[in-house]
């Protein structure tokens, strides 16, 4: 008789146990994804990480000949947001991290490159390269000079201060970003249309 009730217990179990699968199963199946999402973020906390490159509005810096002595030639590109440049690439980062933006909370960003590329035509041509700066936000200074008439994309030299500085910028998402260049004045004449893009880092957790 004791046998037999454990046998009956063991069964009453595992029936309780179909049954509570089955609801459950159930209720995934009648999820829409995005519920899931919200399912799975009340349940775990999840990390998410992706790499995004944020290419800013290109630049055209010239001096004319029949300019009068200055010291330097200076153009500025359209101010920006990070959260613009950030819903500008939300197609890519979503596919990284595997969820909408909305379910995201950005807990850190951090600046991984500086790139650059350019074109450049100047008289004399005996001049072999154009000393240039890359301003940010008007206070970040980088070496930016130009040697010869075009370059791919290559990274711009950093120290450790610019680095920080620019991952001070990146803590903000709705700060203005703006970038200057701005070129000596050693040729008579020059034509420079010059790009660049930040390469980061975007961590945050669901």
């Amino acid at each position: 008789m004791g046998q037999s009730n454990k046998n009956l217990a063991k069964t009453m179990i595992h029936v309780g146990l179909t049954v509570v699968l089955g609801f459950f199963l159930f209720g995934m199946v009648s999820c829409s994804s995005d519920d899931l999402e919200d399912l799975v973020a009340d349940v775990v906390n999840v990390d998410v990480e992706a790499q995004a490159e944020f290419e800013l509005d290109p630049v055209t810096v010239q001096k004319s000949s029949t300019l009068s002595v200055i010291s330097a030639v200076q153009e500025c590109g359209e101010p920006t947001t990070l959260q613009t440049l950030i819903n500008e690439a939300q197609a890519d980062i979503e596919d990284q991290f595997g969820y909408s933006l909305d379910n995201v909370d950005i807990t850190d960003i951090t600046v991984d490159y500086v790139d650059a590329a350019y074109t450049a035509v100047w008289t004399p041509s005996s001049i072999t390269s154009i000393s240039c700066t890359l301003t940010i936000n008007d206070e970040l200074s980088i070496d930016a000079q130009v040697s010869g008439t075009s370059s791919d994309w290559s990274a711009l030299s950093l120290t450790q201060d610019q680095i920080n500085t620019i991952n001070g910028y990146l803590d903000n998402l709705s700060q203005p970003l703006t970038y200057c260049l701005s070129c000596s004045d050693d040729p008579d004449s020059y034509t420079i249309d010059y790009s660049i893009r930040i390469g980061v880092t975007i961590k945050g957790n669901i």
